[in-house]
Order: structure tokens, then sequence, then C-alpha cells
């Protein structure tokens, strides 16, 4: 206990002591007031709970959308009107009655709960007609269950069934128009006959003569042509044909531009031509029955002057006298020569037949280098091909 007392006094001395205690000063409690009057930066709770109702309203919004999305999407297969049996039985016997016979027009919309872009309108006019398009009898079929308007889809075909009308079968629809089209273009085939190619390759023995065809010379010809089909009568041929021209006339027939010099003409000339003839001809076919066919042709031809050699005769012989001109390419006459021919035809085959051509050529103007009115006659053996291009069936 003495030692607690003397403890005791000894904590009582030391602190009674003034000379050391603290002395007061004055701005110390200035910083100290300062220290506890500062605050600290923290968010009022107004507005925590303004954030916090703000978030409730938008989470309601967002709620109620939904609800409203998954009502407008709701098939349209299912909304229906509900009609009473009574109801049913009279829409159904008033479509009965009027089968398009109104000549107002109806307008179908759906209910207010299908979106805008799910309605139609269905126009009735005129008795199987919609919108101008023909259409065939069996396009519409009855619906014994009318509603307001319900999409049906069958197999991926859209279709619409409207209350107290027929269902309308766009499958149907279109097939229809797919035939009536068809059968359109079926009562306007193209000319069977147009475009046929007929290939021709043939020889004729030729008779040529100056003016006349009377003590006229033999020449020959060898050529091919082609026959073109522009309907079951008419047709255009075209070719070539090497000739061989040969010819005899007295020398005042001879009309050279530029003659040659001599000083005692010649009495006769004897000519021996080589030439390219390009014809040119239309066809019509006077007769066709079984396997014979008969045509008759005109037209023009070019003569293309590949050689001319010339003889001349002279009532004296005198080596000093001129005996051979010759003239190679130098004279050409477009469509100058006119042609006529008729042609007998005898089929051997399907594709093949022999014909015979009887033909005369009579020139517009002078013929080659001597301008001779050169005149040819004679008959050609042919033998014609058809290439089948538009040729018509046989039946």
């Amino acid at each position: 206990m003495k030692e607690f007392k003397n403890l005791d006094e000894l904590f009582k001395e030391g602190l009674g002591s003034a000379e050391d205690r603290i002395a007061f000063n004055e701005s110390d409690w200035d910083k100290l007031e300062r220290r506890l009057d500062k605050k600290k930066n923290r968010i009022p709770v107004m507005w925590l709970a303004t954030a916090g109702g703000i978030a409730a309203i938008l989470a309601l919004v967002f709620v109620w959308m939904q609800f409203e999305s998954s009502s407008l999407t709701k098939p349209a297969q299912d909304i229906t009107k509900k009609v009473s049996p009574e109801q049913k039985n009279s829409i159904i016997q008033q479509g009965r009655k009027d089968k398009f016979d109104h000549k107002e027009d109806i307008k179908v919309v759906q209910q207010d709960a299908i979106p805008a872009q799910n309605q139609i309108e269905v126009a009735k006019s005129t008795p199987n007609k919609i919108q101008g398009f023909p259409l065939a009898d069996n396009v519409f079929s009855k619906s014994d269950n009318p509603t307001v308007l319900s999409p049906i889809n069958n197999g991926g075909v859209s279709q619409r069934k409207v209350a107290g009308m027929p269902l309308i079968d766009t499958a149907k629809l279109t097939g229809n128009l797919s035939r009536s089209i068809a059968q359109v273009n079926a009562n306007q085939k193209r000319n069977p006959y147009l475009g046929k190619l007929t290939f021709s390759v043939g020889a004729a023995p030729a008779l040529n003569g100056v003016n006349t065809l009377k003590g006229g010379d033999w020449g020959g010809d060898l050529g091919m042509a082609l026959t073109i089909g522009l309907s079951k009568k008419w047709s255009v041929t075209t070719g070539v044909i090497y000739a061989k021209k040969v010819y005899s006339t007295g020398y005042e027939n001879y009309n050279p531009v530029n003659p040659p010099p001599v000083s005692y003409s010649p009495t006769s000339i004897d000519a021996d031509c080589r030439v390219l003839d390009i014809p040119l001809n239309i066809n019509y076919q006077l007769f066709s029955k079984k396997q014979n066919t008969v045509k008759l042709s005109t037209g023009l031809s070019s003569y293309m002057m590949l050689k001319e050699d010339y003889y001349f005769n002279y009532s004296y012989s005198n080596p000093s006298y001129p005996e051979k001109y010759e003239v190679n390419n130098e004279n050409k006459h477009w469509l100058g020569v006119v042609n006529a021919s008729v042609e007998y035809q005898r089929k051997i085959n399907s594709t093949m037949s022999i014909g015979i051509q009887p033909f005369v050529k009579i020139p517009l103007d002078g013929v080659g280098y001597s301008r001779v009115k050169l005149k040819t006659a004679g008959v050609a053996v042919k033998l014609n091909i058809d290439l089948g291009k538009g040729k018509k069936k046989e039946q």
C-alpha cells in the first residue's frame, strides 16, 4: 500500500507543477476548428433516389414493349372471327348467291390485330377475272370454313381465304396463266418452211450463141447452190457455177472498146471463155404431190470473166495477121444476165432428191472483152440434199 501511495503522489506532483503545463495557443484551436468543419465529397441521397426511379420506369416500359411485340407477331392464322352457327350459314348462303355477280368492289381487311402490311384488298368486278387477268373455271374452289381473312400456306404457295368468297389458289392461277401463254405461242408458230436449207450440186451441157442460139457451140457448167426457204411456195437460191463458154460469131458482132490493131479485118471470131457465174434467183413451187415437185425460177447472174481467148479467122491467111488475142480477169458484169428456168424434182429418200432443170441465160448488155450478146441455154442435172433446218416434221 505504501508503494501505491508513493506512486499516486508521484503523479500528482508531476501533473500539478505549473511550469510543466502546456501553454495555451489560439492558432492551434483555429486549425482544429478548420479540420472539423472540412466535409467529405459524398453523393447526395436525393440523386440516388432519382436514378433509382428512372431505372424502374425504364424497366416497366421494356416489359410492356415485349408484351406488345409478342401479341402483334401472333400468327395470323390463329386470328379468326368467331361467328355463331346462324351467322356462318347466312354468310355461306350469301356467298353462293352472289357468285361474283356484284358490280361494286368488295374490300376485305384483316382484323385490327393483324399488321397493316398483311392486309389485302380483294376487288371483284367480272366473273373469272381478277385485275384484268382471265382465269380458268377451276381456279377457285369453295371454302366451307369462312373467316374474315386467313392466310394459308400450302407447300410454300400463299393462298387467301375470305369470308363468303371462294379460295384463291395462286398455284392454279399461275399454272393456268402459263398454259394460256403456251397456247398463244402455239397459235402463233413461226413458218416451218422459213430458213429451210437445201444444198445442191449439178452439171449441165450448155449451148452458147451470139444474138441467137441457132448454130451455137456447146460448152458446159459445173457448180453448187444453196436454197433458203421463205415459205411453203417461195425460196431463194444462190451459188457459184464454173462455166466454159465457147462460141463463134462474125467479126461484125465483135465490139471491143479497144480492138487490137489489124491491117485486114477478120471474117469471123472463135471465142473460148472461162466464166464464174454467181446466180441470185427466186423460186416458186408450182406443183408438189407425194415425191414430185415442179419449181419455176428467175433472177440475175453476175459474170466474172476469168479468161478470154479470141481466135481471128481471115479469108486469106497471112503470117502478119494477128491470129489470137487473150484477156485475163479484166471484165466483170454484176447482175448483168437474166436467168430463167424450170425444175422437176423427184425424191429418192426423206432428205435427197434428183432434179432436172432446163435453163436459159440472156445478157442485158455485151459480155466480155468482145461485148457480144452471148446467150446460153442448157439442161442441168442436180442432186439436192435437204439439210433439215426449219424442216416441217413429216406426219
